[in-house]
């Protein structure tokens, strides 16, 4: 899916969407980081720089997700990715899925300046009421990072709302965008 607008910037970051020329060896090393790998869902083994292209273009070319590398707005570092997926436009939900690789950018409030942007896009730009991530509970600075963004647990949401994904394990947040019907 392609970004409305090419790319997003704030005072400290730019969204933009990846392209192959970004799977470089730094964005490989944060694979080969056992901390920083240690909450993925994802398998970290056997990556490297034709598969991170591989997975770059097949975000690119599907229209149900949107993967957004994060760069140091001062030094147009490549620190982290933000990735939209299961964009449902008729159920107006998606799923969030944050990755900061880059270990000095930790604690300084970028994941969650991030989250904001990527989940006001997705409110504005493609329409989505309903933005959810699951992560790992023993992840503080996620949970951390969600909430600071305005991301509520699914616990504390209404039970139909909370099992409708039907989530098991971890803890689900979710960020619901209210609306007025009149």
């Amino acid at each position: 899916m392609i970004l409305p607008q090419h790319y997003l910037e704030s005072e400290r970051i730019i969204l933009r969407e990846l392209s192959t020329e970004d799977a470089q060896q730094t964005y490989l090393d944060w694979f080969a980081d056992a901390e920083t790998t240690r909450f993925l869902s994802a398998p970290a083994a056997d990556i490297d720089i034709q598969s991170l292209c591989q997975y770059i273009q097949q975000n690119n070319a599907c229209r149900s997700s949107l993967l957004l590398g994060i760069f140091a707005k001062q030094t147009k570092a490549h620190i982290g990715n933000v990735r939209l997926v299961g964009i449902d436009t008729i159920k107006s939900r998606t799923s969030i899925g944050i990755l900061i690789g880059e270990k000095t950018y930790w604690g300084s409030g970028i994941a969650s300046e991030v989250l904001i942007m990527a989940t006001e896009l997705a409110h504005s730009e493609l329409g989505i009421k309903r933005v959810f991530a699951g992560c790992h509970e023993e992840n503080i600075g996620s949970v951390r990072a969600f909430e600071k963004a305005g991301y509520i647990r699914a616990d504390a949401l209404a039970n139909e709302l909370a099992e409708e994904d039907r989530w098991m394990d971890g803890v689900v947040i979710d960020h619901v965008m209210m609306v007025s019907i009149k």
